[in-house]
C-alpha cells in the first residue's frame, strides 16, 4: 500500500506500469493518468492543501522486467504550487455552479443507462459501471457528472446541453 487512499494508490501504480513499458511522459495515456493523480490529491485534501507551496510524492513500486523478475523503482511526482492554486480555484468553481443542481449518483451494475447502451450527449462515451451520473431534476436528462459540470462552468446560461431547461437559481 502506498497511501491510505486506495484510489490515489491505484492511479499511482497505472502511472508506474506506463513509465515501465517505456512510454513517453508526452503520450497522452500518461498526461492523463498524470492529470487524475493530481486530482485525486486535490479532491481528498482540498481543505488542507497549501496552496502556496509545491507538492511532491514519492512511492516505490514493483514491476516485472523483460526475463520476468521483479524489480522495484522510486518514482516521484511534483506539482507546482501554481497548479494547485488553479485546481483549487476550479473546483471552488465547480462548487458555487453546481451547489443548486441534483446530487450525482456512482452507476450500479442495476442502472438502466447501462442495459440500455446509453451514452453522455455531451461527451459521447458509454455510461460505465462505478462512474458519476448526474440526472437533472427538471427535465431528466441524464450526463456524466464530470461532462455536466464543465457544461455548466463554460456557459453563462445554466441550461440543459440538449433541451435548454433553464437551472438558474434552482433550489
Amino acid at each position: 500500500m502506498i497511501t491510505s487512499n486506495p484510489e490515489l494508490n491505484g492511479l499511482l501504480h497505472q502511472f508506474s506500469v506506463l513509465i515501465n513499458n517505456n512510454s513517453s511522459l508526452e503520450q497522452p495515456d500518461i498526461s492523463a493518468v498524470i492529470h487524475n493523480i493530481f486530482e485525486e490529491i486535490v479532491n481528498s485534501q482540498l481543505g488542507t492543501l497549501d496552496i502556496h507551496s509545491d507538492y511532491t510524492i514519492r512511492w516505490n513500486d514493483t514491476y516485472l522486467d523483460e526475463n520476468g523478475i521483479e524489480q522495484e523503482l522510486s518514482y516521484e511526482l511534483t506539482f507546482l504550487s501554481t497548479q494547485i492554486a488553479q485546481m483549487v480555484e476550479n473546483k471552488k468553481r465547480i462548487r458555487d455552479v453546481t451547489h443548486h443542481l441534483p446530487k450525482y449518483r456512482k452507476i450500479k451494475a442495476d442502472d438502466s443507462l447501462l442495459h440500455n447502451s446509453d451514452i453522455c450527449s455531451i461527451c459521447h462515451d458509454n455510461f460505465k459501471l462505478n462512474e458519476f451520473k448526474r440526472q437533472l431534476n427538471l427535465c431528466g436528462h441524464t450526463f456524466h457528472k464530470k461532462c455536466i459540470d464543465k457544461w455548466f462552468i463554460s456557459n453563462k446560461n445554466l441550461e440543459c446541453p440538449l433541451c435548454r431547461q433553464s437551472y438558474d437559481n434552482v433550489s
